[in-house]
């Protein structure tokens, strides 16, 4: 089997068996930490809110393929993609206007 794939008993980047971590990525509420840090993924905090500026196709594919400790399959754990075409905006609704 490719090392790309992992074994059902095997743990990702935070320790979660394969069923668990799916569940965790797959749904569409995002845990909000209100008396802690606010990322998507910083090393130490995991899906703790996100920011606009969060890469959070990176952040998932490194706890994807990246292993125990983030390190494995490096080719896989990155999409490239480190920053937006447009600056954010430093007032609401913050995100620029589309093309």
């Amino acid at each position: 089997m490719s090392p790309a794939y992992a074994n059902p008993g095997d743990t990702n980047a935070l320790g979660l068996d394969a069923p668990t971590f799916t569940g965790l990525l797959a749904t569409d509420v995002l845990t909000v930490s209100l008396d802690g840090t606010t990322t998507f993924f910083d090393g130490t905090n995991v899906l703790t809110g996100r920011t606009l500026a969060d890469d959070v196709i990176s952040v998932e594919l490194l706890l994807i393929f990246g292993g125990e400790d983030g390190t494995e399959n490096p080719g896989l754990s990155n999409d490239n993609v480190d920053a937006n075409d447009k600056a954010f905006l430093t007032s609401f609704p913050y995100l620029a206007s589309p093309w």
